[in-house]
């Protein structure tokens, strides 16, 4: 199995190659405020009959998720839309174009996804 970093630049190399071929890229990153909720509803998804996640592979991701999207793929797309998808009714951050500055709807909580991908914020 290749360690995630390897799965992040092979990601990158798809999206150059799909671009090369003219697709238009759009990732929509569905955040939530909080680990423990992403382990809360894979365990219900589980008691539904889903499939099951390790835990510390759900913290990996929550933490590397947000890293790999300003460091990689914000760079890459051509259009992303961050969604607060912790309530029951989802919320637009922020949004971007690939080359132009974010357009941000929630500064607040847009500073702490930052926080948090920059690592100054646990």
């Amino acid at each position: 199995m290749r360690p995630p970093e390897e799965y992040t630049f092979a990601m990158s190399i798809a999206f150059i190659i799909l671009k090369l071929v003219l697709f238009y890229i759009v990732l929509l990153f569905f955040w939530l405020d909080d680990v423990a909720l992403a382990i809360e509803r894979v365990r219900l998804r589980v008691l539904e009959g889903g499939h099951n996640i390790p835990e510390e592979v759900i913290r990996r991701r929550y933490k590397n998720g947000t890293i790999n999207f300003f460091s990689s793929f914000m760079q890459v797309v051509d259009f992303w839309l961050f969604i607060n998808n912790t309530k029951d009714v989802s919320t637009f951050i922020a949004k971007g174009y690939l080359g132009k500055p974010a357009i941000v709807f929630d500064l607040n909580t847009w500073s702490i996804i930052k926080e948090q991908a920059n690592g100054t914020n646990s």
